[in-house]
């Protein structure tokens, strides 16, 4: 069995975004706090103060600067948003690329 190694979880700047998502899903006063976290570790956030990420809303930890969230835009409790997956040996032969 091939054990798989991900550089992404050796890296200082991915445990810093992690833990700031981590911070930012369990934020609940004030409101705009966890916006903030969310942009500081990448999301493209409009206006901090003029929307709502509720606690419990989980964004992609290894990719949120693909992620962008305009004015207006309230994220209720329990809202997952993931921009990537790890594809299977099956998928990958399917799709015909290494990595997605």
């Amino acid at each position: 069995m091939k054990i798989a190694k991900n550089r992404y979880h050796k890296s200082i700047r991915f445990i810093f975004k992690s833990l700031l998502g981590y911070v930012a899903y369990a934020a609940i006063y004030p409101m705009w706090l966890s916006p903030l976290l969310h942009k500081i570790r990448g999301v493209r956030i409009e206006n901090i103060f003029n929307g709502y990420i509720a606690p419990n809303v989980l964004l992609d930890s290894l990719f949120p600067e693909l992620i962008m969230i305009e004015e207006d835009v309230y994220l209720t409790r329990g809202v997952k948003v993931i921009c990537h997956f790890n594809s299977t040996d099956s998928i990958k032969k399917i799709i015909g690329k290494e990595s997605i």
